[in-house]
């Protein structure tokens, strides 16, 4: 069984950068990132306070992690442009 985290993207950085650390020395498989800009509590009233950004918040993991893989877990088809998606590096090729 291939065991992964999905890391909310409301989370603050410190607090992200210590579970994919964790994940990463534990040998579990992936860490993924939601495509949120707006995230909503369980009864989907949408959340106040900052939220990070998907491609952004990989490619920052990417330089504190050494063996996990990394992704999207969703990616926004309405805000970003497939052009713009397709020229894309992935954020990790481990």
């Amino acid at each position: 069984m291939k065991v992964s985290l999905c890391v909310d993207p409301g989370r603050p950085w410190t607090a992200t950068t210590t579970l994919a650390r964790r994940v990463d020395a534990a040998g579990w498989h992936a860490v993924y990132q939601c495509d949120h800009f707006m995230p909503h509590d369980p009864d989907g009233v949408p959340l106040a306070g900052p939220v990070s950004e998907c491609w952004t918040t990989l490619s920052a993991l990417a330089t504190v992690t050494s063996r996990v893989r990394l992704g999207s877990l969703v990616l926004g088809n309405t805000y970003r442009h497939p052009a713009v998606v397709a020229s894309m590096p992935p954020p990790s090729t481990r």
